[in-house]
């Protein structure tokens, strides 16, 4: 039989309200209220619609969140896709953001290293500048070195023709005074007074020659009755070259102690004495 649901809590209701004949019978001495049986019978039937009911409806939630779970997931999916979605473009925005600067610096970079390349050629030109120069350097020290050496040399050298030149400047001045070679100052050059000295002996030699002739022909003179002008016309000789030269020799030959001896005799005449010596 059905009961109208409403009639039942209508009824509930005023059985339970407070001082009706069904409330005050249900109530026992410990103080707990119990319903009246036709109650407890309608509560009983109640409960148990209730329940069916309850498992109907527990059942159609359970049926609905089967068909309903894929359709979350895809719900949940698509909630996912969309956030991946905005993270992507945050993340797309960020990198355009980004990529100006990041372009500059690249920009930038490149530029630094097209310097730092043309900086680093342009050490190694002057390492290998620096490289050469210091070999130049090397080699004109050394060329310094044996140029000095060389000066050293030449020095010495030099020193030793200007002591030989002040010595043969000294022997000429000394050889001019003995001569007593007049017109030769102490200032004069040396080729000056070499020249002056030179015509001098040429001409003290010829005195000493004509001297010494004279001298010859006078003590052969005074031993023998002999005709000078024939003798003056020089060796009576055979005509044949070879003949008169062997004459000649023996001549000579014949001559040499005794015009050796006769020589000494004149030497003091004839020959100047020795500068230094006393005559």
């Amino acid at each position: 039989m059905a009961v109208d649901a409403g009639v039942i809590k209508v009824e509930v209701a005023e059985a339970r309200a407070p001082g009706s004949v069904e409330a005050e019978a249900g109530e026992t001495e410990t103080g707990q209220v119990l319903a009246p049986p036709l109650v407890q019978a309608i509560l009983s039937d109640d409960s148990s619609h209730g329940k069916e009911a309850a498992d109907v409806e527990a059942a159609k939630v359970a049926t609905a969140k089967e068909q309903s779970a894929p359709l979350v997931a895809k719900i949940k999916e698509l909630e996912e896709r969309d956030s991946f979605r905005s993270r992507a473009q945050e993340a797309m925005a960020s990198a355009k953001a980004t990529a100006g600067p990041l372009g500059a610096e690249q920009s930038e970079h490149q530029l630094m290293k097209v310097a730092l390349a043309e900086a680093t050629k342009a050490a190694e030109a002057s390492r290998v500048e620096a490289l050469d120069w210091k070999k130049k350097a090397e080699d004109l020290e050394k060329e310094f070195s044996q140029a000095t050496e060389a000066s050293v040399a030449m020095q010495a050298v030099l020193d030793i023709e200007v002591r030989e030149h002040k010595a043969l400047r000294s022997a000429a001045r000394t050889a001019c005074e003995a001569l007593e070679v007049e017109g030769v100052e102490s200032a004069d050059s040396l080729g000056s007074r070499l020249t002056t000295l030179s015509g001098r002996v040429d001409e003290r030699l010829r005195g000493a020659l004509h001297t010494g002739v004279k001298r010859a022909l006078a003590v052969v003179s005074s031993h023998y009755a002999v005709n000078l002008e024939a003798v003056s016309d020089g060796y009576v000789l055979p005509e044949d070259d070879e003949e008169a030269d062997a004459e000649v020799a023996k001549l000579m030959e014949a001559a040499k102690a005794p015009g050796t001896a006769l020589a000494r005799l004149f030497e003091e005449e004839v020959v100047p004495p020795t500068p230094g010596t006393n005559p």
